[in-house]
């Protein structure tokens, strides 16, 4: 029995790739939401990769912490290209809203725990539900940050 090769292709990897390491990267930095949002406006007040690029440079600069400023011009290094500065710009907004969906996924959590209440600690099935807790968290949060990203798509 032969199976299909399965494949992504290069472009939409490498798109995910920097996608993920600006999110993380981002986290890092630990931007207040005053900065995240003036970064953001300054950013999207001209839609030319010199003029976003220097906005991103003078930011660098302007960071009084040494291993922040390291962090964040690491960070902003690799934006070569327009398609990099919209997955970057992509990034900041969901940076911007992590913890709206986090406290989403922490309260589906806290609704299982409460739904437990309500069964037999000795059953199979409060074991199942409890083996499971620890990770519900993330893949909630990965879930709606999908239905997030679905909505924006649908939106525009």
């Amino acid at each position: 029995m032969g199976f299909n090769k399965l494949s992504i292709a290069d472009d939409k990897f490498d798109l995910n790739l920097k996608f993920y390491y600006w999110l993380k990267h981002l986290v890092k930095t630990s931007l207040t939401e005053t900065q995240a949002n003036n970064l953001l406006l300054q950013l999207l007040l001209d839609k030319k990769l010199s003029a976003q690029l220097s906005v991103l440079d003078g930011y660098s600069q302007s960071i009084k912490s040494k291993s922040k400023s390291e962090i964040f011009y690491k960070l902003i290094a690799n934006i070569a290209t327009q398609t990099d500065m919209d997955i970057f710009i992509f990034s900041l907004k969901l940076y911007m809203i992590k913890d709206l969906l986090l406290a989403e996924a922490k309260l589906k959590n806290i609704l299982d725990a409460e739904a437990m209440s309500d069964m037999d600690p000795l059953s199979l099935a409060y074991d199942e539900k409890s083996l499971y807790r620890p990770y519900a968290t993330r893949v909630n949060g990965a879930l709606l940050s999908l239905v997030f990203l679905k909505n924006l798509r649908l939106e525009k």
